[in-house]
């Protein structure tokens, strides 16, 4: 039996190294703020009025395994076809990545992720969103630029951008699979599916209070 579809939105605010992610999963929302200079990442709890701080763990520190960048493969090749999402123009793309983790434990985990994108080159706010992506990874703080992701990668799907200065996917329908050393030859984990399409996009000035604790909370 497959997992059950679950549909979720996010509302992404990004200015130079900072980013918000609204989410709505059902009745549950989670306000995330990342801030890539301080290394801090700020967890908002609209009912309590309470603010959880923590640190950005650099990605070769992660519980579930450092990327060996070295051994990354990634493709990417247009399909020839043009769409449009939001009244702007898109070209697709396959894209497939194979991204290996080395585990803490020993040994190592082989991370999948293919499907198709709709890119466009030329949105303006397209140039900050991938400004965030390129200075998390060389950062080292991959894990804060995951909502930026086409896939439904839970470990680091941002690997699926390249050196390009604008690059923002306004469709995505991706799968994401996880091998591991004891499941090969044996019945696979499912993948993991994921659909993704941008509903609206600006580029209005952002308030600097957007990425601040609200006065008042704890």
């Amino acid at each position: 039996m497959g997992a059950m579809a679950e549909e979720y939105t996010k509302k992404l605010r990004v200015k130079g190294l900072k980013m918000r992610v609204d989410s709505l999963d059902g009745e549950e929302s989670r306000i995330v703020i990342y801030n890539l200079e301080t290394g801090k990442k700020f967890r908002l709890d609209a009912v309590r009025k309470v603010a959880f701080v923590s640190d950005l763990v650099p990605s070769n520190r992660q519980a579930d395994g450092r990327v060996i960048t070295a051994k990354i493969a990634r493709a990417i090749s247009p399909t020839g076809k043009q769409s449009e999402v939001i009244g702007k123009s898109c070209s697709e793309y396959r894209f497939d990545l194979r991204i290996p983790h080395a585990l803490s434990s020993g040994g190592s985990i082989l991370e999948r992720e293919s499907g198709t994108v709709c890119v466009s080159q030329s949105i303006a706010e397209g140039l900050e969103l991938t400004n965030f992506v390129h200075e998390a990874k060389r950062r080292d703080y991959a894990h804060a630029a995951l909502s930026l992701t086409p896939t439904n990668s839970t470990v680091n799907g941002i690997y699926f951008y390249g050196d390009e200065p604008n690059v923002m996917v306004l469709f995505a329908k991706t799968q994401t699979i996880l091998e591991h050393p004891l499941t090969l030859g044996l019945n696979p984990l499912l993948p993991i599916e994921n659909t993704m399409k941008v509903t609206e996009s600006n580029s209005d000035a952002i308030p600097e209070e957007v990425f601040q604790i609200p006065a008042g909370w704890k």
